[in-house]
């Protein structure tokens, strides 16, 4: 083999060792978005959990000062008041901590659900008990209507109140004046839930994009609502993961309403990873 044949071999493998840097780099350039990316998500999760936790812990700080001091001096029924306060704002607190689990499990793929006999019917009304202060609080009619007797159904109650949670409390944080609403029914083999509201809607651009973790609509006049956006993509994980679906309409300036299908159930387990 003369010099003239070694050249393009040289040349070849010069090449190749240039194509494997050029890959490497891509690679390290992917990575390093990658990680970029996940810090910023976990800088919002931590920034969305810290605003919503503070609200439910100042009133708890609070009442317990008041009652500490003994303030109002041998008045048991604002003590009462102030005990009653404590307890939603707990119960309110524990609701966030459910939902950031929720979304941790979610992302990391390792979300399950767990099936056992539940009582539907019950389960809403005690949705509607743990949002009807926030409701009462901005003068929102709470409408429910659900059948006087059990909704008996094989499923996860713990991830199907989460769902209605969600939903009807983000019924209530986009809804200014009028009311909201929860409805079963069931269908055959599926339970349908209907969470309504007469709030601000949403554009039809935006209808998907609300299912996005930590995106926020705006009003009208442009202000972005608070909170952490992830509400509605662990109420849509989880139905998925429950083996229904959610489905919303909405029209802008009169209200939204989402669905949600869950299947009844037929037997008790384990489903997901």
């Amino acid at each position: 083999m003369n010099a003239e044949d070694e050249l393009p071999e040289g040349g070849d493998a010069r090449n190749a060792s240039g194509h494997e840097s050029s890959h490497a780099l891509e690679r390290e350039r992917l990575r390093a978005e990658a990680a970029e990316r996940s810090s910023a998500e976990k800088s919002r999760l931590l920034g969305a959990v810290s605003h919503d936790l503070r609200t439910p812990l100042t009133t708890i700080m609070l009442r317990a000062e008041l009652l500490e001091m003994g303030l109002p001096r041998g008045d048991a029924a604002s003590a009462k008041e102030h005990a009653r306060h404590i307890q939603e704002a707990s119960e309110h607190m524990l609701y966030l901590v459910e939902q950031l689990q929720s979304f941790v499990r979610i992302e990391s793929g390792r979300a399950a659900a767990w099936s056992q006999p539940a009582d539907l019917a019950e389960l809403c009304r005690g949705v509607a008990r743990f949002v009807h202060p926030q409701a009462a609080q901005k003068g929102l009619a709470l409408d429910v209507r659900v059948p006087e007797g059990a909704v008996p159904a094989v499923t996860d109650a713990v991830k199907v109140r989460l769902i209605l949670l969600n939903l009807l409390s983000n019924a209530v944080r986009f809804t200014q004046r009028g009311g909201v609403g929860l409805r079963i029914r069931t269908r055959r083999d599926e339970a349908v839930f209907h969470v309504w509201d007469t709030g601000v809607g949403i554009p039809p651009e935006h209808l998907e994009r609300i299912f996005e973790p930590f995106w926020h609509g705006a009003d009208s006049s442009g202000s972005e609502f608070r909170g952490s956006g992830l509400g509605l993509p662990i109420a849509r994980s989880l139905a998925e993961l429950l083996g229904g679906r959610v489905r919303v309409r909405s029209r802008p300036g009169v209200g939204s309403c989402f669905s949600v299908r869950l299947p009844l159930g037929t037997g008790e387990g384990r489903r997901g990873e």
